[in-house]
């Protein structure tokens, strides 16, 4: 049987890694520590949608909260390949591609098959300006195009009442203005994110 505490305890322990990189960070050159903490935030943001993915196909066949309460589903998988297979396909007529960054995405990959009121999916609804601001944030290291940088201001707006053009993601990631800095609270509310998401 598959047990969604696997998930919460692989990721809690990667983020200590990365919040143990995170307290060396102070003895770099700043132009290095905002590199370090933009790097943090890629591997924290990816490690948290492969979490979130594992959490989904494995509810998808059925996986007990830790708790052990059971979810409601539509349709059981007998694996988590199969639930991954059904997501694609089951009531659908063409396959979909799965989406795992943003939780309205996450919604539209189960939605015939875990009922929408489902423990988890509510969560991921409870936590999505979170996600998103994590995205928004990781895209702009990533890609940089029109779009991105767009919803980068957003992010900019939020912290800083205001865009400021010279506000790269490393600075923002360290500002003294959040306390503690926004990628250490990204790291932590990763943490309780997916421990909330499996009833941990």
């Amino acid at each position: 049987m598959v047990k969604l505490e696997v998930d919460y305890l692989e990721l809690d322990s990667e983020i200590d890694k990365l919040i143990d990189l995170l307290s060396h960070i102070s003895s770099l050159q700043p132009r290095f520590a905002k590199l370090v903490a933009e790097i943090l935030l890629l591997r924290v943001f990816d490690s948290l949608e492969e979490t979130i993915m594992s959490v989904t196909t494995k509810i998808g066949c059925g996986a007990l909260y830790v708790d052990g309460s059971q979810p409601r589903l539509a349709v059981q998988s007998k694996s988590r390949q199969g639930a991954i297979d059904n997501m694609m396909k089951y009531g659908r007529k063409k396959p979909r591609y799965l989406r795992w960054s943003q939780v309205k995405e996450i919604r539209k990959n189960v939605r015939y098959i875990i009922d929408p009121n489902e423990h988890f999916l509510n969560e991921l609804d409870r936590h999505i300006l979170f996600i998103e601001e994590m995205r928004w944030i990781r895209n702009r290291i990533a890609h940089n195009n029109t779009a991105v940088r767009a919803n980068y201001r957003k992010a900019i707006l939020r912290y800083y009442g205001g865009y400021v053009n010279s506000v790269t993601p490393g600075t923002l990631l360290l500002s003294p203005r959040q306390n503690p800095v926004l990628i250490e609270q990204y790291l932590k509310k990763s943490r309780i994110l997916v421990k909330t998401l499996v009833k941990g």
